[in-house]
């Protein structure tokens, strides 16, 4: 079964706030490189998206992340969806969380000093099986 697949490569803001320092805010397009970050150091990637302006009752719409190199925490629309792990997919049902506008947002904290890659992101719409929808 195929999916269709809007990927979210920006603009992104990415705002990273080293211990003792001011935040640094930049925008940016995925997939992008992160510079090295020391431990400690907390870091926000968001983004602003409209609803899908097309979908179907029979369709369901999944946030997608792939294989993220820090775990955080997910937020859609200022409400927590759950906590990605390093190196794994992450998957969540969001069409009934979804608004005209939305935000995006992800936080976490630095594990250790290293650059990493945010990689794609995007919404994915699939067909539900007919058993699902009665």
């Amino acid at each position: 079964m195929k999916h269709h697949r809007i990927r979210l490569r920006g603009p992104w803001q990415c705002t990273i706030t080293p211990s003792n320092l001011a935040p640094i805010t930049q925008t940016i397009t995925a997939p992008c490189l992160i510079p090295e970050i020391v431990e400690g150091t907390s870091f926000r990637i968001a983004r602003k998206l409209g609803r899908p302006s097309t979908l179907l009752a029979e369709e369901a719409v999944y946030l997608m992340i792939t294989k993220p190199k820090y775990a955080f925490d997910v937020f859609w629309n200022q409400k927590k969806i759950g906590i990605t792990t390093v190196d794994e997919d992450f998957e969540y049902p969001i069409k009934e969380l979804l608004l005209e506008r939305n935000i995006l947002e992800m936080e976490g904290c630095a594990t250790q000093a290293r650059a990493f890659l945010f990689e794609e992101t995007f919404l994915e719409i699939r067909i539900l099986p007919s058993s699902s929808l009665a």
